[in-house]
């Protein structure tokens, strides 16, 4: 019985702990930032993938949605290729973790439009308006490490 109780009150605080750290976000509310992402390139076995350098832009919505515009992101192995770009929404399953919704992109299904990110971390100068996001974003079986700075 001590240890149910003790692994209830572990789930409950991972659970508090998680939604505390996503809400606790000092980025303002619905204001637009502006800047630029980095490039990065990721290799896998049967291919790889990019993300260009580029201007960007970011807007926080109520905590649990962010939208950010990306430059060029592709996706190449072997006869299966596909490029991404454009607005984007973020939504987050945890604090670090989600799935990234492109907008409309031509030809490319609906599946390879939808990709998960992980080890999201966002820092935000009050004092400056100066912010930094990075994030890895996973397509397919390959995986780019998003570096963006963004200011108000």
């Amino acid at each position: 019985m001590k240890s149910f109780l003790t692994q209830c009150l572990a789930v409950a605080l991972t659970a508090l702990f998680a939604s505390a750290a996503h809400s606790a976000s000092s980025i303002p509310e619905d204001v637009l930032f502006s800047g630029s992402t980095a490039a990065d390139t990721g290799r896998s076995d049967s291919g790889w993938c990019t993300i260009e350098s580029g201007p960007s832009t970011f807007q926080n919505e109520k905590g649990k949605l962010r939208y950010i515009a990306l430059g060029k992101l592709s996706y190449n192995a072997g006869d299966d290729y596909f490029m991404l770009s454009g607005h984007t929404r973020m939504k987050f399953k945890t604090a670090t973790e989600g799935n990234v919704q492109f907008d409309f992109n031509g030809h490319v299904p609906k599946q390879d439009r939808v990709l998960t990110f992980s080890r999201y971390k966002e820092t935000y100068s009050e004092n400056s308006g100066h912010m930094k996001v990075t994030f890895r974003l996973h397509v397919r079986d390959c995986t780019v490490k998003v570096k963006a700075i963004y200011r108000d």
